[in-house]
């Protein structure tokens, strides 16, 4: 068989299969640094997180003894914390910011921003975002995830409710 064919089908292989494995390491990273990021926040913190949730570059997690609720979210330009006391919390709320898109014959609804709104009983509401358009265009079941929150987030209300009524 002629060498130069085999070089040139190397090449051409190694030039495919390079890049994919390429991409995916950093990919995975990328993700290691995310996670390591997410666990010293949470020691940092003291937490002890019993329902987590990591997708994309957002991480929520609540510690239901500690009754408090961690959000961080990685930027471009750094990362943002927030860690809430649930303990004066009142209710929380969707928030969904939609556009309408005219085609042809019909009209779709399109997500802009999926956020949740926790309100407190003194103090301004806090909106945790879960999507934004802007920063990412695929969907990934945000809605089903920012519904999901809502719940456990009421549920720690009423924890804390019902475990000050019993002491």
């Amino acid at each position: 068989m002629d060498n130069s064919f085999i070089i040139v089908s190397t090449i051409l292989v190694s030039s495919v299969f390079v890049p994919f494995f390429l991409f995916n390491a950093l990919g995975k990273k990328d993700e290691k640094k995310r996670k390591a990021l997410y666990k010293a926040t949470i020691a940092k913190y003291n937490l002890n997180i019993e329902q987590q949730e990591i997708w994309g570059n957002r991480f929520i997690g609540i510690d239901a003894k500690q009754n408090k609720l961690l959000f961080v979210k990685i930027l471009p330009s750094g990362s943002t914390e927030q860690l809430l006391d649930l303990s004066p919390l009142k209710g929380c709320q969707v928030l969904e910011k939609r556009k309408v898109v005219k085609t042809k014959h019909k009209k779709d609804s399109h997500l802009e921003q999926m956020d949740l709104e926790l309100l407190f009983k003194n103090s301004a509401p806090v909106i945790l975002n879960f999507y934004d358009e802007e920063e990412n265009f695929g969907e990934n079941f945000e809605l089903k995830r920012v519904e999901k929150w809502k719940v456990i987030v009421l549920d720690s209300i009423v924890r804390s409710h019902t475990g000050k009524a019993a002491a």
